[in-house]
């Protein structure tokens, strides 16, 4: 049997996707890489994977890409792992260190701070470490598990030396929509709908196993289970609807207009198909939470499905 070659995020954001990947009943399907996000887009735009996790701009940047339907990460408001920290106030920003790994944040960072708080700072790629990162520039931007530690780190502080935004908070409140950071995508080698179904059924997996995940982080990260759980069922989620879509399109259309994607960038809609009166109700009915609890999944097809035509 053909092995999918796959790559998904190494953040605890991605966790809920990775425990199915590589403990669930479909993990001898993939030949799995953990890696940043930056490194998911750099192999599937290569071609040394066939299916991976990337950051949302990338899909508009990367030809050839297939959207996998329905399955990302995304916040509805405070997303808790996206953070601009600044030891000025926030229009006084000049300079801006940016996490290496990021894609999507940095776009979305430019965006928030040029139209929510007039400002253009220059930008410098550099190590996810806040210490040097602000030794030498205004503000700072932490994506995954390193800005999940420093929101940590100023909560039990007890204060906010640093002004902190939560990006995926600003979105919300400049566009009133969640904020989508990362899609599944394939090559077209694989089948979308799919490697969706088996997506979907992992995450399932891993959504149901969140406390001995939430309480082996704990012990690699040193962050409390409960704030990993709370994190993982709560301030993200993985599934895609109408909302999602709209926000994508209006991501893509303000970079765009900001020069952060090329003009001739598609704004990809990744809307859900329209449903039939059938199926509407059946999506409308009351659907399991994130937070836990056992679900029933259909058995998928094994093995590799010839490529969509």
């Amino acid at each position: 049997m053909q092995r999918i070659r796959i790559a998904s995020v190494s953040y605890l954001n991605a966790l809920p996707f990775n425990w199915g990947l590589s403990q669930g009943r479909h993990k001898d399907l993939f030949d799995l890489i953990l890696a940043p996000p930056h490194e998911c887009s750099r192999l599937i735009q290569d071609a040394q994977v066939d299916v991976a996790l990337i950051p949302s701009i990338e899909l508009a940047r990367i030809p050839g890409l297939l959207p996998v339907p329905g399955l990302g990460i995304a916040s509805r408001e405070e997303g808790r792992s996206v953070l601009l920290l600044s030891r000025v106030p926030l229009e006084s920003v000049t300079s801006l260190a940016v996490d290496t790994n990021s894609r999507t944040s940095v776009a979305l960072s430019s965006l928030i701070l040029r139209r929510r708080h007039g400002c253009r700072p220059a930008m410098d790629p550099m190590p996810p470490d806040l210490g040097a990162m602000l030794a030498g520039h205004d503000a700072a931007l932490l994506i995954g598990d390193a800005a999940l530690e420093a929101s940590h780190r100023q909560e039990q502080a007890g204060e906010r030396p640093l002004h902190v935004l939560d990006l995926a908070r600003e979105w919300n409140a400049m566009t009133g929509l969640p904020f989508v950071f990362a899609l599944w995508a394939c090559r077209p080698v694989v089948s979308p709908a799919w490697i969706g179904q088996i997506l979907e059924e992992c995450l399932g997996e891993g959504l149901d196993n969140l406390d001995p995940i939430a309480s082996r982080e704990e012990r690699r990260t040193g962050l409390p289970a409960r704030v990993i759980r709370e994190y993982l069922g709560g301030s993200i989620h993985y599934t895609m609807s109408f909302q999602e879509a709209e926000s994508l399109k209006t991501f893509y259309r303000m970079c765009r207009e900001e020069e952060l994607l090329d003009a001739t960038a598609p704004i990809l809609d990744l809307s859900p198909p329209a449903q039939t009166g059938a199926e509407a109700r059946k999506s409308s009915a009351p659907r399991r939470r994130q937070t836990g609890g056992k679900r029933d999944t259909a058995r998928a097809p094994r093995g590799l499905p010839p490529p969509d035509r």
